[in-house]
């Protein structure tokens, strides 16, 4: 439960891209652009796997988690500068290969976190299949809330800084009770 914050993280940002940003964006600037934004996020999170993988060689479980709480807080903070109103290609760029470094910590790092953090723990199993219970239940009610049409970037950038904070306080109370 502590480090729930990460996977629903994810589930949240998947969504609000998927269909939010999508819709946004197709509606302002064509198909053609949502392709590029969507190869952004692709290219974007490819690219960020190595150092990522680097990183938790180096420095642990507690590597991933801090650019975890960087990527949602940078992308919080833009979100709420941004907006989705400018919707040219720099800010496209930013916010897409900001969702890429999530989708990538999301597919391997957030594992990488779980198997360490879940070590011999007679639950392993359990806390490794609760990532993708997490994310789908995230992104599920991300869809029923969302408004197309209405810009919700604000709430949104609200969100991303709010999970910022509750993937650094879950990682730490995690690590606080000897799961870490």
């Amino acid at each position: 439960l502590w480090l729930a914050p990460l996977p629903v993280a994810f589930g949240f940002s998947s969504a609000l891209f998927t269909d939010w940003v999508d819709a946004r964006v197709d509606a302002a600037r064509g198909d053609a652009v949502v392709g590029l934004a969507s190869t952004i996020t692709t290219v974007a999170a490819g690219l960020v796997c190595f150092p990522l993988s680097r990183a938790a060689r180096r420095g642990g479980p507690r590597a991933p988690v801090a650019v975890a709480v960087a990527s949602y807080g940078v992308l919080g903070v833009a979100l709420l500068a941004l907006g989705t109103r400018d919707l040219g290609i720099g800010p496209l760029f930013l916010l897409f290969s900001l969702q890429g470094v999530n989708r990538a910590l999301f597919e391997s790092s957030t594992k990488f976190i779980y198997v360490e953090t879940f070590r011999d723990h007679p639950h392993a199993a359990a806390a490794l299949a609760s990532i993708y219970f997490y994310s789908g239940l995230s992104s599920t009610t991300t869809y029923a809330m969302l408004e197309r049409g209405e810009d919700t970037s604000r709430r949104a950038g609200a969100a991303m800084l709010v999970f910022a904070a509750l993937i650094a306080l879950g990682f730490a109370a995690a690590d606080r009770v000897g799961l870490g």
